[in-house]
């Protein structure tokens, strides 16, 4: 239908719009007095929090493509079939980049406006450069979504296929692999933005602080963990791979990522120890974001 595929399209240029006003509106707070600038971060909140409904009723609309068999839309056409079960269908939405591509679009933006819900306004530096860094991200992530995973795209060749989901993937285990991990890379933007926004605020000592970096990282872990676990019985029961972690090096790699939010949370945790742990702290807490 042109109207879903048209709407889907209008959703995520508002949330790209929605996402640059934040970041436009965290500079201008950045250059401006106290009081000023918490009334632009306010502004710039509340812009996310529209671009996270945006998001949201995208990614429905995606899910409702697949679940309603509309093959006017590619990606619905390439990997969904009627005679599919609803599970498989749901699975699916995110079997393929523009899938994935438009979840993690979505997930960015969401846990984004999740965190700042919990985050007090007050016009500080620290706030201007963490909505600046964190709106940035997730406009760049709803841009490669928009103009080139293009999940609402339509094409009349891919709509005689409905080839179906591929046999491999009709499994309960890869139903949790993908969105597990994609959740898992999108938590981590927030131990990202925290340490980005502390060090230009020049406020690196509060306790605040590192039990924000804690928490979050505390849920990369557990939702990555869980996809790694979920992706090896995958490949276990369909493809016989018992050495899991010699043939997958997608694996291999997600797990560096893992590696260094645990390396975090072990040195967030020295820091009662020994002071000078802050600073590997204040290293190894944005790491996993950038491994991802």
């Amino acid at each position: 239908m042109f109207e879903m595929s048209a709407s889907g399209d209008y959703f995520l240029a508002g949330v790209c719009l929605c996402c640059a006003a934040g970041a436009v509106l965290g500079a201008w707070a950045l250059k401006s007095e106290k009081k000023r600038a918490r009334r632009m971060l306010l502004a710039a909140k509340a812009a996310v929090f529209i671009a996270a409904a945006l998001a949201l009723a995208a990614m429905d609309l995606f899910i409702k493509a697949f679940i309603g068999d509309d093959f006017s839309i590619e990606a619905v056409a390439k990997y969904s079939s009627p005679d599919m079960p609803f599970i498989y269908k749901l699975g699916a939405a995110w079997a393929a980049p523009a899938g994935s591509l438009l979840l993690l679009a979505c997930a960015a933006v969401v846990l984004f406006g999740l965190w700042l819900v919990t985050l007090k306004t007050d016009g500080s530096i620290f706030n201007a450069t963490a909505m600046i860094v964190g709106a940035v991200v997730c406009l760049g992530f709803s841009l490669v979504a928009l103009l080139v995973a293009k999940p609402f795209a339509g094409s009349e060749t891919a709509v005689a296929a409905r080839a179906g989901l591929s046999p491999l993937l009709r499994n309960f285990w890869i139903l949790i692999h993908p969105p597990a991990f994609i959740l898992a890379y999108s938590s981590f933007l927030i131990p990202f933005v925290v340490v980005v926004a502390s060090v230009f605020g020049g406020d690196t000592e509060t306790a605040e602080l590192y039990l924000q970096l804690r928490r979050w990282l505390l849920v990369g872990v557990c939702f990555l963990s869980a996809g790694l676990v979920a992706g090896a019985r995958w490949a276990y029961l369909e493809l016989n791979w018992g050495g899991y972690w010699v043939w997958d090096p997608i694996q291999n790699l997600s797990l560096l990522p893992l590696l260094g939010a645990l390396a975090a949370l072990h040195s967030i945790n020295a820091i009662q120890l020994a002071d000078n742990f802050r600073r590997w702290t204040l290293a190894l807490a944005p790491a996993p974001f950038v491994l991802c």
